[in-house]
């Protein structure tokens, strides 16, 4: 896409993950399937959320019914706006409790490949009740548009590197 073209104007939803950008195995799901939770972080695709509802689309994919889950995000909102407002969200969220009694804490990352810009946490959502999500979130964009990908654990560990490169893909439809 071009610089100066707003993705608004475009189909956005081009820049979106697809099965065939996953490995062998994972599936698009919708509605109950999505491994959705009331997560702290759902503030990013809620409405009120960081960027206009209008201008952003998503997707969801799993691996097998118990996950690991991926929600792929794209907005057309401003990288340095939306990046800035994924911080404030991610802040707040910081050891804040869900009205489903998960308790969220985060820490940056490195993960390779992605732009010097981007931001890039791993974290938990923990309840008293001993359940736990593992979650690794990757924001990366241009002038023009903003891509997230979310990748959810209800046990073991999120690929870095499935999130790296799915990032990457999005970023690179961007431009």
């Amino acid at each position: 896409m071009p610089a100066d073209e707003d993705p608004a104007s475009s189909d956005i939803e081009d820049v979106l993950l697809t099965v065939g950008d996953l490995p062998e195995g994972w599936k698009e799901v919708t509605g109950d399937d999505s491994g959705e939770s009331a997560s702290c972080l759902d503030r990013l695709t809620d409405p009120d959320g960081p960027f206009e509802p209008s201008s952003s689309v998503n997707r969801s994919f799993a691996e097998g019914p118990l996950g690991p889950f991926l929600l792929s995000v794209v907005t057309s909102s401003p990288a340095d706006d939306v990046l800035v407002a994924t911080d404030d969200v991610l802040t707040a969220c910081d050891g804040h409790t869900t009205d489903a009694g998960f308790t969220a804490s985060f820490e940056a990352i490195a993960i390779a490949g992605l732009p010097p810009d981007a931001i890039a946490v791993q974290g938990t959502e923990a309840s008293d009740d001993g359940g736990s999500l593992r979650l690794v979130l990757a924001a990366a964009g241009t002038g023009s548009g903003t891509v997230f990908l979310l990748g959810l654990v209800p046990l073991g560990e999120v690929d870095e590197v499935l999130v790296g490169n799915a990032v990457d893909v999005m970023v690179d439809r961007l431009q």
